[in-house]
């Protein structure tokens, strides 16, 4: 196995894939050859410096086939030792005598006439066949066990690792999904440094990628999704002398076995299909929500939500108009003993209903005539009287024609599932309003810096001071609002109300802030808008790389379980000329321009205006003789939400 060679196996494995058969593939290479190298040529004379001598080719072909037959050859040896030696510990005792029994009565065949020797051969035969499926069957389930327990082990190895998380490493790339993206990272030499350099063409279900290295146009990946994608909302970007990160989004909600045709699949029982937080509508996160709350409650040994609101009725009984104990301090324990002795009463068994006579069936009748006016709401006595005909004559009732009992299957589970499913109105206008974009972190963990990056990023201006509000064009049909949260409780509250986006900015030197969880809180009351962290302060360890890398993983972990598993954590890895580093921001801004948002419950039953324009209306001369007079200001923003109603009372914070 040393002198297996695997760095070219994309590369063939691509061209076999292409081919489709083996005998075209080695056409390929020996076509290849023959056109561009001199195997073929022959060396007649000693000072040629091209060519092999007569022969001489053909003995090279040969070597290196035998050289792997043997290997194939000492690979099956070892694997029937193995298999022989798991069989041989449940082998019967007896299968010696029977072994030597065979043998006796062939030798003694051999001696008599012919036929009776070829019966006795036929009847050993047909015994030694048995063993051999018995040996080949417990093989095979040895060998799909020890399948099992790799797979299993190798897919443990890729859920730890935060790049191929329910997905897998390969040899030129690794990749990593959730249930509507899917993240792979392409390894590229350490002399692509240029995005230039690089040529990537996203289709429906196929990706190509070319870098251009030493002048010369080599491809790395050429071949074909396992599922379809879709490739307007997907982007990529390049880490210089490290890998391209390429962001697809799923044509539909599935996990991916496999990334490329052709790759080797995973197994799907072994990875994480957790749903986030965020994906689910709001009905669901408040379900969640509260059966964590209830099961807090149970493991403190308080009373549940349910129970609470039992407690509460309960009270308001107690001094309801009427209550025997209306204007007495309310006691628990009455309540409970009133409960234990309406428990202790006797309950008599009801009437057995009667299933014959002339009243059965006069009832009965007038039940199927009800059915026959009104199919939709039946009495439960006629079914028994279907079930009874079922019994007597069961060919009445079977499928007459298999199709049209599939369709009609078919139809009622679609129906099903449309009720589970309640569809959702798009009141997105023609043109949507600006998406808001949140910093929020604690003092001094870099959000003003951030901010102008990613202004300029997108603007290519840089901006020295900002006040309020800043509105950018991040592409066709978007535009990015990007706010600054105060480290106040108003701010956050406001903030968490309106934003589509959080960025949750988190010092790497010293971790969360009581700021952070106190946002989070926030957030969980008025619906958990998309958050995405963003690690600063990175360059203080810049001299020790492996506690840097600790770090990281500490807050990862920390980050996925105040938030979701899978959430996404961008580092600001350090700063040149007093700004984050480009490719870190360039790489954030990416994100943001291609996310998909989902509404809350507040923001749809609740108008308001996010303010990113105002206009002092006032009289100059009125302001001139007192500058302290009311001013008639207009505000200028989109109304979200719901509309506004006239006399609306309006809250405006700061």
């Amino acid at each position: 196995m040393e002198n297996i060679r695997e760095e070219y196996d994309s590369i063939l494995l691509d061209i076999l894939q292409r081919e489709q058969n083996i005998q075209a593939f080695l056409d390929v290479m020996f076509s290849f050859l023959y056109r561009r190298t001199d195997f073929y040529r022959l060396m007649f004379e000693p000072t040629q410096n091209y060519g092999f001598p007569p022969g001489a080719a053909k003995q090279l072909v040969l070597k290196g086939f035998k050289k792997f037959e043997e290997m194939s050859a000492d690979f099956r040896k070892h694997k029937d030792a193995k298999s022989k030696h798991s069989i041989s510990t449940v082998e019967d005792p007896s299968s010696k005598e029977k072994e030597l029994n065979v043998k006796n009565t062939l030798t003694v065949s051999e001696k008599n006439n012919g036929v009776h020797s070829q019966s006795v051969t036929s009847v050993a035969t047909h015994g030694s066949a048995n063993e051999n499926v018995t040996m080949k069957e417990a093989e095979e389930k040895n060998q799909s066990d020890d399948d099992k327990d790799e797979t299993k082990q190798e897919q443990k190895e890729f859920q730890d690792r935060p790049d191929c998380y329910n997905g897998a490493d390969r040899d030129l790339y690794t990749w990593t999904q959730t249930i509507k993206d899917l993240d792979v990272r392409i390894k590229v030499p350490k002399s692509i440094r240029k995005g230039k350099e690089v040529k990537v063409a996203i289709a429906k279900q196929h990706l190509k990628i070319d870098i251009q290295e030493n002048g010369t146009l080599k491809t790395l990946i050429d071949s074909d999704l396992a599922w379809k994608i879709n490739p307007e909302e997907s982007t990529w970007s390049l880490v210089p002398g490290d890998h391209i990160h390429v962001s697809f989004e799923k044509g539909m909600e599935r996990w991916w076995e496999n990334f490329l045709v052709g790759e080797k699949k995973i197994n799907l029982k072994h990875i994480q299909p957790e749903k986030p937080m965020e994906d689910l509508s709001s009905e669901e996160q408040m379900k969640i929500q509260q059966m964590m709350y209830d099961q807090r409650q149970k493991m403190m040994g308080l009373p549940t939500s349910e129970e609470q609101k039992y407690q509460n009725m309960l009270k308001q009984a107690w001094n309801a108009e009427g209550s025997p104990f209306k204007g007495q301090p309310y006691d628990p324990s009455v309540v409970s003993q009133i409960k234990m002795s309406s428990d202790n009463t006797e309950h008599h068994k009801p009437f057995r209903a009667k299933k014959s006579g002339k009243k059965f069936q006069k009832k009965l009748q007038k039940n199927l005539d009800k059915n026959d006016e009104n199919p939709t709401k039946k009495d439960k006595t006629v079914p028994e009287t279907m079930n009874v005909a079922k019994r007597r004559n069961p060919k009445a009732f079977s499928i007459q024609n298999p199709i049209s009992a599939e369709r009609q299957f078919r139809r009622s589970q679609d129906i099903r599932e449309k009720r589970i499913h309640v569809p959702e109105v798009d009141r997105i206008p023609l043109e949507p309003p600006p998406v808001i974009v949140a910093l929020v972190g604690p003092a001094k963990v870099g959000k003003s810096l951030l901010m102008r990056c990613l202004i300029k990023n997108f603007t290519r201006q840089k901006l020295t001071d900002i006040k309020g509000p800043v509105t950018v064009v991040s592409g066709k049909r978007r535009r990015l609002t990007f706010i600054e949260c105060l480290n106040d409780i108003n701010s956050m509250i406001d903030v968490a109300k309106v934003a589509d986006l959080v960025l949750l900015l988190i010092d790497a030197k010293f971790g969360f802030e009581m700021e952070t969880f106190e946002f989070l809180n926030v957030c969980q009351v008025f619906g958990l808008p998309r958050v995405m962290g963003v690690l600063t302060h990175l360059d203080l360890f810049k001299k020790m790389n492996k506690q840097l890398n600790k770090r990281k993983k500490q807050l990862k972990h920390r980050f996925w379980t105040e938030i979701y598993q899978g959430a996404k954590l961008f580092s600001m890895s350090g700063l040149k000329n007093g700004e984050y580093l480009q490719r870190d921001v360039h790489n954030l801004a990416r994100f943001i321009s291609v996310m998909k948002f989902k509404l809350s419950t507040w923001k749809t039953t609740h108008p308001f205006v996010i303010v990113d324009r105002m206009e002092d209306l006032t009289e100059p001369e009125q302001i001139r003789l007192n500058p302290l007079c009311n001013r008639t200001v207009c505000l200028y923003g989109y109304v979200r939400g719901c509309p506004f109603k006239s006399g609306t009372p309006i809250h405006i914070p700061g």
